[in-house]
């Protein structure tokens, strides 16, 4: 029941010291469900961990520094491109988690621009390239909007104008 003072609806707010101690020892035994991050994240690393398995004999070197790169990559909070896999294996290893939640996001910088769209888009209407030693990202998409602010992008012309030649 909402009290005075507090924030929030889900907040509470406890004001015997006996009662607090009950909750601070009660609370110790209830376990959490995994965020879908931390869902997701278990997966992508179990996949790439089976393409390990699969792509190098038992026991090498490969394998092994393989291994490690894998398990320093899924460590790290802010990772980067690993251009290791092709893009159908990508697409592969990526659809048992789009099965399973298909509203998957992939997050994506390319400098200072973020990229937002869905795991499923991928290779279909989300292309990455490298051209020229620089990263590209191609979108495709049916229509082309624009949030509330005006920008003057807005009148860039999408099809090609013939050249401007002199008249003499």
């Amino acid at each position: 029941m909402p009290e005075e003072g507090m924030l929030e609806e889900w907040e509470l707010k406890i004001h015997q010291s006996s009662h607090a101690r009950y909750f601070e020892d009660f609370l110790k035994y209830v376990e959490y469900n995994r965020s879908m991050v931390e869902i997701i994240r278990a997966k992508v690393v179990e996949t790439a961990q089976q393409y390990i398995a699969e792509a190098y004999e038992e026991d090498s070197e490969e394998r092994a520094q393989e291994k490690e790169s894998i398990e320093a990559w899924s460590n790290t909070p802010e990772r980067q491109l690993q251009e290791k896999w092709t893009t159908e294996q990508v697409v592969e290893a990526s659809s048992p988690i789009i099965d399973h939640q298909p509203e998957v996001e992939l997050k994506q910088k390319l400098d200072h621009m973020e990229v937002k769209a869905l795991l499923s888009d991928f290779s279909e209407n989300l292309h990455i390239a490298k051209v020229n030693g620089k990263y590209v990202i191609l979108i495709e998409g049916e229509a082309f909007s624009f949030d509330k602010s005006a920008s003057l992008v807005e009148f860039f012309p999408t099809k090609p104008s013939a050249p401007k030649l002199p008249i003499n």
